[in-house]
């Protein structure tokens, strides 16, 4: 849990940026350390309960959570990077593809607290909410990528010259989404484990 707090502040911090234009990286880095630390003092104990407990179901599901948090932490410092280079080529996005963006990261920061809370409090309905929403997501961001073709099409300067950058950024937001998905699954499949278990001891 504390994991998916300090991804879900890394999020908010970058989402909070890209609507803005102005990327301060300090914060964002500073809490990406702690997600690098607190992984690996989870993995390593729950490495610690796998070998005295014959690698059991439970202790799996939360193993690959921990690495997936992880992860969405790496792809959010891609998205600072991806910022910074635009910044270095002395690009800027047009304002209706900033907002757009700074719209899909808002989409998905949502999506990511709720998946997060689901996990925290072992809300199976809430997690599976997130699985459903993932057509909705991957529908809006196809309508952002057409709205961002329409403005290559009208010739517009900051549209052509960001195009790839922006195109990335959508991906990444996307990938994103994806980890997001991954951890409700995983809620689901530690709750299925948990009540499985019980039956056992009945």
């Amino acid at each position: 849990i504390r994991i998916s707090d300090q991804v879900a502040v890394m999020t908010e911090l970058a989402v909070d940026n890209l609507g803005k234009g102005r990327w301060n990286a300090g914060p964002i880095e500073s809490r990406e350390a702690k997600v690098d630390r607190l992984t690996y003092d989870v993995v390593d104990y729950l490495a610690r309960i796998r070998r005295l407990r014959n690698d059991d179901p439970m202790t799996e599901h939360l193993l690959l959570i921990a690495t997936e948090l992880e992860h969405m932490g790496d792809q959010i410092r891609r998205l600072g990077k991806r910022e910074q280079r635009l910044r270095t080529e002395g690009l800027e996005f047009s304002k209706a593809g900033r907002a757009e963006l700074a719209e899909t990261g808002a989409t998905v920061l949502q999506r990511m607290r709720t998946a997060f809370t689901a996990l925290a409090t072992g809300n199976v309905r809430m997690a599976n909410r997130v699985l459903e929403g993932r057509e909705e997501l991957e529908k809006l961001v196809g309508r952002m990528r057409v709205a961002h073709l329409s403005r290559l099409e009208e010739q517009l300067p900051e549209s052509r010259a960001s195009s790839s950058h922006h195109l990335e950024v959508l991906t990444l937001l996307r990938d994103i989404d994806a980890s997001v998905c991954r951890v409700a699954g995983r809620t689901v499949d530690i709750e299925d484990v948990a009540v499985a278990d019980l039956a056992i001891d009945e």
